[in-house]
């Protein structure tokens, strides 16, 4: 009798103990951002649509698989990917950038990309399509690591259009 209850003890401490190491290394990690930039509100009315580039990392365990960013907009409201929609830049950096100015090959989308170091995000923005009145907040990272589903958000702080950013324009 204490043959079968030992061994299902043991059985039970070592199932639990797999799944409080599958949830750790699961939910262990988090994206930062690396820079931030923005945009006038002037600059936008003159050049729209145009391209926002953003530094990220991932900090943690394990490689995480993207599979969308959702930008959230000031009211709460997820926005249209006509007027604001993000991708990844494999050659490296874009600060702030028209359309014209921007190799579209060197864009890639964002579902599936597995980042290995730093991530170059770039959003486009079109005032066009409506974006002007309602600024970006902070963007929700969607991501898959260890095949579990997973999101993150990032505040953009003041917004991609500012006010800081016509001063620093002068």
């Amino acid at each position: 009798m204490k043959k079968p209850l030992a061994m299902t003890s043991i059985v039970l401490i070592l199932a639990i103990s797999a799944w409080l190491l599958f949830d750790y290394f699961s939910n262990s990690g988090a994206f930062t951002l690396g820079s931030h930039s923005s945009a006038s509100q002037e600059l936008l009315d003159q050049t729209s649509p145009i391209y926002l580039g953003y530094e990220m990392q991932w900090e943690g365990t394990g490689t995480p698989t993207l599979e969308r960013i959702e930008l959230i907009k000031r009211d709460g409201t997820i926005a249209d990917t006509d007027q604001a929609a993000a991708f990844i830049a494999t050659k490296g950096k874009i600060g702030m950038l028209g359309e014209q100015a921007v190799e579209k090959e060197e864009l890639v989308e964002v579902n599936g990309f597995q980042p290995e170091n730093d991530i170059h995000l770039v959003i486009r923005v079109d005032k066009t399509k409506g974006f002007a009145e309602n600024d970006i907040k902070e963007m929700r990272i969607i991501y898959k690591k260890y095949g579990v589903t997973q999101y993150q958000d990032l505040s953009f702080g003041e917004g991609i259009v500012t006010d800081e950013a016509a001063e620093r324009m002068k």
